[in-house]
């Protein structure tokens, strides 16, 4: 009887190891994989800084359009932003404003038309009307999918729920980052997958607490009031990989050949730099050995 007992103590004590074995190794799996998957979109302490074209490449075609990603990818710019916009029929579709009045040949909101509708209007570059229409999300990712070019995705007004289902269909989960803004935003798109690499807006020095404590993607986007370098420091200590905008003056400073301006930027060391004028800055970075 005693021996049974020894025996039946041994056998539990023997299954309950095994089951906490495995489960410590899966455990240790799965953060493996999750990190070697980031890895493959930033290194936060790389010495190579990436350039992201501001709704794409715009300059040499429409913005947003499939011509100004198909010119990014030509051009070798690391991540080109695109904008999602939700249609009456439930399309995702890339634009930027509520509106395709700006655009477009066209007027009213995104929303409000079937993305069949859609097709009947012409992207805008500048005042010239082209032979471009409004792409599908689909359309977009499904371009860059076998690029080295990444999708930076900026949710205007998405269900995140069509979003995820989409980039499961195309097995893009892990190759694509999201500009995902708010508190709220964030746990939304991470509540469906949680290794999703977000890319939070921090305005203040509570919010970076707040990403840093919470989200396990590294990618952190910065105004220009947090992109301090007492903030950076942290951030690097963090293994943070920091999202900076050079648009509007500081774009206009760099392409006059102020070249302070952009100094000061790449003296914190951001990963990535977006910018209106991508192969410019790219060009630049390279002169100084920060790129490829």
């Amino acid at each position: 009887m005693m021996h049974f007992r020894l025996s039946f103590i041994y056998t539990i004590g023997l299954l309950l190891f095994l089951i906490t074995t495995c489960t410590i190794s899966n455990r240790s799996s799965n953060s493996k994989k999750k990190t070697n998957k980031l890895s493959q979109i930033c290194q936060p302490k790389d010495s190579v800084i990436k350039v992201c074209a501001h709704r794409a490449y715009h300059k040499m075609a429409p913005e947003n359009s499939l011509q100004s990603v198909k010119e990014a990818i030509v051009a070798g710019i690391d991540l080109v932003e695109i904008d999602i916009r939700t249609t009456s029929d439930d399309s995702l579709v890339i634009m930027h404003d509520e509106t395709i009045d700006r655009t477009t040949n066209g007027t009213g909101a995104v929303k409000d038309y079937t993305y069949a509708e859609l097709q009947q209007f012409y992207l805008r570059i500048e005042d010239s009307v082209t032979i471009y229409k409004i792409p599908t999300l689909f359309e977009m990712l499904s371009l860059l999918k076998h690029t080295k070019t990444i999708a930076n995705l900026d949710q205007k007004a998405v269900n995140p729920d069509r979003l995820h289902v989409m980039l499961n269909k195309l097995e893009m989960q892990q190759s694509v980052i999201s500009f995902t803004g708010d508190w709220k935003q964030t746990k939304e798109n991470l509540a469906l997958n949680d290794s999703f690499l977000v890319m939070p807006l921090a305005k203040t020095k509570d919010d970076i607490s707040l990403y840093c404590d919470s989200v396990f993607s590294p990618l952190i986007h910065l105004t220009d009031e947090t992109f301090t370098s007492e903030n950076m420091n942290y951030l690097h200590q963090k293994g943070k990989c920091v999202f900076v905008n050079i648009l509007k003056d500081k774009d206009k400073a760099f392409i006059e050949g102020v070249s302070t301006v952009i100094d000061s930027v790449i003296a914190l060391h951001p990963c990535i730099i977006q910018t209106d004028h991508p192969k410019l800055l790219l060009e630049y970075l390279r002169k100084k050995g920060l790129h490829d």
